[in-house]
């Protein structure tokens, strides 16, 4: 859960990124009060996760059965999916929680006006009231999130449950970890 809550901060960092740019590609200025906020989320000065990695097993190996098209030679191809072919997730089940608790947050403070439990707003205490300018910046991040963002997903097809396990494994314990203190100092 702490972890999913720390991606889901992430997310709002990338959210006010992404206001931020959209602002300066249509001449716009923001208010004090967004740059306020956004220093409070903490400004980083590009955000992006990782692709989420999941599996179709309502199809055949390699997708084999699942109708594909091309609509001219010059697009990408394009995969027709069923109600069946659900994507199950092998790895991101934390960016994927981060996700829901980034909209748990949203519906909260829109239709309450007021900042939940263990808010992702680090300045907010539980039920403080959401200004009116406030309000309005997190409908923008909401849109934003709606409307802008996209989340890569590595799709894999008619894997079984052996083949899911093992790429879960080889995901998480086959990379190498970069040292803390280089990770620190390049963050820097």
């Amino acid at each position: 859960e702490k972890h999913a809550q720390k991606l889901a901060t992430y997310i709002l960092k990338g959210l006010f990124n992404t206001i931020e740019q959209r602002a300066k590609l249509e001449g716009k200025e923001l208010s004090a009060k967004f740059d306020e906020m956004h220093r409070a989320l903490g400004k980083q000065p590009y955000l992006a996760l990782q692709p989420i990695t999941a599996n179709i097993r309502e199809c055949a190996p390699g997708g084999k059965d699942l109708r594909v098209s091309q609509p001219n030679p010059d697009s990408k191809l394009v995969v027709h999916l069923a109600q069946k072919h659900v994507l199950w997730v092998v790895d991101g089940q934390h960016r994927r929680e981060a996700m829901r608790l980034v909209f748990d947050f949203f519906r909260t403070v829109l239709q309450l006006h007021k900042y939940p439990k263990g808010s992702l707003y680090p300045p907010a205490d539980k039920g403080q009231e959401v200004s009116t300018e406030e309000l309005s910046i997190w409908n923008q991040a909401y849109e934003a999130a709606r409307t802008h963002c996209k989340i890569l997903v590595e799709a894999h097809l008619g894997l079984n449950s052996e083949q899911e396990r093992q790429l879960f494994h080889d995901l998480n314990n086959l990379t190498k970890k970069v040292e803390s203190s280089l990770a620190f100092q390049f963050d820097n």
